[in-house]
């Protein structure tokens, strides 16, 4: 495969993906069909039946679509039954939300929900074939470019990076595991050290010189040393 044709198919994924996104934050459940259901039901437990019914049907077909899509060479047809599925599971809701009326009957919000029970379970066949085709199509080394691209977020680069400066960090500082800095060797402590310039000695007196001679010392020289 070349590079124009990587490059090609790269572009491809995260367009689609960036419409994938467009699409999921039209539907959200915290925000825009928490607001339908309320205004279909009145009732705080349908808000929280659709949130609760979008997060475990993303979830739970994956058990089964790994399993099937694993003993398959081709993973494209079930990313498309899950792209085509949630179109038309949507367009049943909009079509519900058309002909319902400013007050809607226990049929309409029974069709909502059999509708948007429908999407959520169909929504979960994309996540496993989706990760299996990037890996496939896309190199390693541009994955995270792409996740980026896919939330239509600009990847950073390096000239982008090199216009923010790191934040300054404390002397001393070191991760943690790396090795620690070489020490300077330490010196002996010495509470007196020796004075730089030493005075000459002095003459000895003639009292120690009778001392070290082995002579006593004169009656007139003693004197009392206390400590």
């Amino acid at each position: 495969m070349g590079r124009a044709e990587t490059r090609r198919r790269f572009w491809r994924i995260a367009t689609a993906g960036i419409f994938f996104q467009g699409g999921a934050a039209a539907v959200d459940t915290g925000t825009i069909v928490a607001a339908l259901v309320n205004g279909l039901t009145g009732s705080p437990v349908g808000v929280g039946a659709a949130a609760a019914i979008s997060r475990y049907g993303w979830l739970f077909p994956q058990i089964f679509v790994a399993y099937f899509a694993q003993r398959r060479t081709r993973r494209i047809p079930f990313y498309m039954l899950g792209a085509f599925g949630r179109v038309a599971c949507l367009l049943g809701v909009a079509a519900v939300v058309a002909f319902s009326g400013p007050l809607p009957t226990a049929l309409a919000i029974g069709g909502f929900f059999v509708l948007w029970t429908l999407y959520a379970f169909v929504s979960g066949i994309v996540a496993v074939p989706y990760n299996d085709i990037v890996a496939r199509a896309v190199p390693s080394a541009g994955r995270s470019c792409l996740l980026a691209e896919r939330a239509a977020i600009p990847p950073s680069a390096p000239a982008v990076a090199r216009l923010v400066q790191a934040p300054a960090l404390p002397a001393g500082y070191r991760p943690r595991g790396a090795p620690a800095a070489p020490r300077a060797p330490c010196r002996p402590l010495d509470r007196h050290p020796a004075p730089t310039d030493r005075p000459a000695p002095r003459a000895d007196s003639a009292a120690m010189s009778m001392l070290r001679a082995g002579h006593p010392e004169p009656p007139h020289t003693r004197r009392l040393v206390t400590q």
